[in-house]
């Protein structure tokens, strides 16, 4: 990031960039028993149940399909895996506390962040997320909670 007259992202060369991410691009929603043959076929694999061959397939669609329709970049909740190494640049999801709208939250669900437990849980999440991503050009930034609960309203019963 730099600021000039506002913040901006920029790419490792410098120039400005603006992300149109995309999120859920994840090959294990294609690989479900309802639909594994017909992207098998149209990933041109022979054996449905062949991980690598589909995978191989779904990474040059998911491609292809990012390019059409203008996405630069990978949202949350995406199989990074999946899309092949260093060519999107991305947000990383890294959770402290697993709190989300769509889940009913108990007292429990909230940590105490002034413990020292909670401050080595987060050290130890970190170390395995963020310590290997550390330098990565393509890395955008780190989104803490799917969806997280930001008012009275999302917290009621």
């Amino acid at each position: 990031m730099q600021k000039a007259d506002r913040w901006w992202l920029v790419t490792p060369e410098g120039s400005a960039f603006l992300a149109f991410g995309i999120n859920h691009v994840a090959l294990e929603m294609l690989r479900q028993p309802c639909n594994r043959a017909w992207w098998a076929e149209r990933f041109a694999v022979k054996d449905a149940e062949d991980r690598e061959a589909f995978r191989e397939g779904f990474r040059l669609k998911a491609a292809e399909d990012m390019r059409s329709l203008g996405f630069n970049a990978l949202g949350a909740h995406n199989a990074f895996g999946d899309l092949g190494e260093g060519e999107w640049p991305y947000i990383h999801p890294i959770r402290f506390a697993e709190v989300n709208h769509y889940r009913p939250a108990s007292r429990e669900d909230f940590p105490d962040v002034f413990a020292p437990e909670y401050a080595k849980h987060c050290g130890a999440i970190a170390a395995r997320e963020a310590a290997p991503r550390r330098g990565d050009p393509r890395l955008i930034g780190y989104s803490l909670a799917a969806f997280p609960i930001l008012s009275d309203l999302d917290a009621a019963p």
